[in-house]
């Protein structure tokens, strides 16, 4: 694979690093020649000095065609222009760039570029899904933001818990792809019911997270959860109940147990009696 990798400093020499040993096709341009000698001295490969966002500096250095395309500029505009050179002029397949200020990742996408990633940015989304008040609903994005797994944790009061997936009318836009119980990684059908607790890992697209978020959401009627809550009391009083009977039967079955027992003990006593000699009385 041929893989391009223009500006950066450290970020550089790390992805020089992992795509170098695995034998991929390298390009890398840098602006400052102090960073070509260092690159070229830790990771013996060939560094082109110059501006990456220049043309003419892509043509010379033989970036044409490539299968992806790594931007790491220091200035977020050097790496807007640079992926779009990349791509419309050089024909590569797939451009990637680093950008500082997390407001340019949506912007930079509905521009062109395939993936745009910001630390700032991904950390505001990780510290809004651990900060979460109620840690309900998680979301990540996978292969360019076209698929999202949404992983949520199944309250009591939601209208999914304690039915079966057969029985949900669960949205055709998006699929249980499996469910986290106790740990245990439950791969699901229609015969399985689904928990309070249980954490669902749920597949669909993003046009489609808002509704389903709220379509997992939704709440019992108050009616809804006093039947359940009957319902479940019923279900802990037979269980009493069925405690209560066995643990009687077993007592019973003790005493005649024991009953049988003094039964079987009683004629070995007389028979024992029985054997004795009688004592002579003596004559007068």
């Amino acid at each position: 694979m041929k893989i391009v990798i223009a500006g950066g400093t450290h970020e550089a020499e790390y992805i020089v690093h992992m795509f170098h040993k695995r034998g991929n096709k390298l390009v890398v341009i840098n602006p400052s020649k102090d960073e070509a000698s260092l690159l070229l001295e830790r990771e013996s490969v060939r560094v082109y000095v110059g501006d990456p966002w220049k043309g003419h500096v892509l043509e010379e250095a033989d970036a044409e065609d490539a299968d992806l395309f790594i931007s790491l500029c220091d200035r977020d505009t050097d790496n807007y222009v640079t992926c779009q050179n990349a791509k419309k002029r050089f024909g590569a397949k797939r451009c990637i760039c680093v950008v500082n200020n997390p407001n340019n990742v949506e912007l930079y996408k509905r521009l062109g570029v395939d993936s745009v990633i910001s630390s700032t940015y991904l950390l505001g989304n990780s510290v809004q899904n651990e900060s979460s008040v109620e840690d309900i609903i998680r979301s990540v994005a996978f292969d360019n933001n076209q698929v999202m797994m949404i992983e949520m944790k199944v309250l009591p009061k939601f209208k999914i818990a304690e039915k079966k997936i057969m029985d949900l009318d669960f949205p055709k836009y998006a699929s249980i792809s499996c469910i986290v119980r106790n740990g245990e990684v439950i791969i699901p059908n229609g015969q399985v019911a689904i928990h309070a607790n249980d954490k669902l890992m749920i597949v669909c697209s993003p046009m489609d997270q808002k509704r389903l978020t709220a379509w997992l959401k939704l709440e019992k009627s108050e009616e809804e959860q006093k039947a359940e809550f009957n319902a479940e009391m019923a279900r802990q009083k037979k269980e009493a109940d069925e405690k209560k009977w066995a643990a009687e039967a077993k007592a019973r079955a003790k005493e005649a147990a024991k009953l049988a027992e003094k039964k079987k003990a009683a004629p070995k006593k007389k028979k024992a009696a029985s054997k004795k000699k009688p004592t002579s009385k003596k004559k007068k």
